[in-house]
């Protein structure tokens, strides 16, 4: 019987992570038929993961009308937006004068082309992503504190918790979070106790809010989705996915969990990975980690030479020109504290592999601001909004955590960069649940103390600010050697 999506086919999108090799193999193929632009071309292959040979492989044909929905809604991997590719290559195509277009069919008073067609300026688009760190609605720790009126908010009005966020967040092409629960209710501890503070959210409220406030990806690659075993880490990522948001840095198996999160924009791609560093009582008394079967967050040693730095590797290796972003869950067992030696380590390991940028999270309040050979660092952003009470004053931490913006556009060939970090006041105690902006009182806290822990440069390379936003810290060059500054 014939196989295919229109049969019954489930589909995967693999264009992101396919080897280079079959995507030559396309391009060769393509390349026999002139003045067709484009082509689908089908390669049936044993493992689209291994080096090709002569009996690995076959091209089956090739289509001048593809077949495109399976790329842009796949059963199975992250969409890719294949429609958008085609358009800005036809617009690429206009611009060098390779179609014709009739003029007639544009205002006589609009810029235009040779074509007739109306152009945008050579400067891409500017990309804006908006990052947040720890979040959770904390059904199972408010559950367990004596306010019933931070319960009654929970019921009737959860996005309350968000409100004073909301316009750092806004306006945005994606927003990023680190998500850590478990969306489920009712469900028993697999543990017997042996694990502390399980996250467990109701899988309806949590899903709806994260939507209602733009989120469109969380990472799930920390020490809490896994919490009650790997059937409701699934069950937490199908939640996500069927309402839009992606999920990335967990999956069924080793290979699933390490794809990134993959953007394609009009400059190149977008990739971002998550991981969650390996610590041996999460392996062996959970098994948290993914393996060649068996679901799990993907995992990287705590040392220089690990999984993270070797995924960063070979996605820089096989798309050049990308921008690479590490969105890393670290720092140990021990919350509220500033980042350490291990963490120092596995930077290094991150940027030299090729990341352009390390989005940190984990300690539950902001971390160094750090720039090593030009390359940009922030070990913690700390919590967005997680509803626990914190230990903020007993373990004498700042009570802030950031919420970072990051604009990217293409200039002279190359990414050009902004990057403003929003300090937030994200201690519950002291927000009573509300966590906000920071006064311009505290906007000179967080930079001063961010100067103190940091770099002597930190000063040279940070700088704060203000705008319609709030207050801010913004890098005041590139964020990477790979790219220009964005004006």
């Amino acid at each position: 019987p014939k196989g295919g999506l229109s049969t019954g086919g489930d589909g995967l999108e693999i264009t992101n992570t396919a080897r280079s090799d079959f995507k030559k193999i396309a391009e060769r193929v393509a390349k026999i038929a002139p003045g067709a632009d484009v082509i689908g071309v089908d390669i049936l292959a044993r493992d689209h993961t291994n080096v090709l040979s002569g009996d690995t492989y076959i091209v089956i044909e090739a289509n001048t009308r593809p077949g495109l929905s399976g790329h842009q809604f796949p059963d199975f991997g992250e969409p890719n937006n294949i429609m958008r590719v085609l358009a800005r290559y036809c617009v690429k195509e206009i611009r060098k004068g390779n179609f014709a277009l009739k003029s007639a069919l544009f205002p006589a008073k609009t810029s235009q082309s040779s074509s007739g067609l109306l152009l945008a300026n050579d400067v891409s688009e500017r990309t804006t992503l908006v990052f947040g760190g720890d979040t959770s609605l904390g059904d199972s720790y408010i559950a367990r504190m004596d306010r019933p009126e931070i319960t009654q908010r929970m019921i009737s009005a959860p996005e309350s918790f968000f409100e004073k966020l909301m316009p750092i967040v806004s306006d945005k092409d994606h927003f990023a979070l680190n998500f850590e629960g478990v969306l489920g209710s009712g469900v028993a501890d697999p543990w017997n106790g042996k694990k502390k503070y399980l996250g467990q959210e109701d899988p309806e409220r949590s899903v709806s809010v994260l939507k209602a406030i733009g989120v469109d990806s969380v990472s799930v690659a920390n020490n809490h989705t896994m919490d009650f075993g790997a059937e409701h880490l699934l069950q937490t990522m199908k939640h996500f996915n069927q309402a839009g948001i992606s999920t990335f840095g967990a999956g069924q198996n080793r290979i699933h969990s390490s794809l990134p999160l993959t953007l394609p924009t009009d400059i190149g791609n977008i990739h971002i990975l998550g991981g969650f560093e390996y610590r041996r009582s999460y392996n062996e008394d959970f098994r948290y980690y993914s393996s060649g079967s068996r679901p799990g967050t993907q995992r990287f040693r705590q040392s220089s030479h690990n999984q993270l730095a070797d995924k960063i590797r070979q996605l820089r290796k096989s798309d050049p020109n990308s921008f690479i972003i590490a969105f890393p869950h670290w720092g140990g067992t021990q919350n509220y504290t500033w980042a350490n030696e291990k963490m120092f380590v596995l930077n290094t390991s991150f940027l030299k592999a090729g990341a352009d940028l390390v989005l940190g999270h984990g300690s539950h309040m902001m971390q160094q601001c750090w720039v090593e050979d030009r390359d940009t660092t922030i070990f913690s952003l700390g919590n967005f909004v997680f509803n626990s009470p914190g230990r903020y004053k007993k373990l004498k931490a700042p009570p802030y955590s950031m919420v970072a913006r990051l604009d990217l556009q293409s200039t002279e060939g190359r990414w050009a960069t902004r990057l403003r970090l929003y300090p937030i006041v994200s201690d519950n105690i002291a927000t009573n649940f509300f966590p906000r902006p920071v006064n311009e009182q505290e906007a000179n806290d967080v930079y001063g103390i961010l100067e103190r822990q940091g770099q002597r440069i930190f000063s040279r390379e940070f700088s704060l600010g203000q705008d319609h936003r709030g207050y801010f810290i913004e890098r005041t060059g590139p964020v990477s050697r790979r790219c220009n500054t964005l004006r």
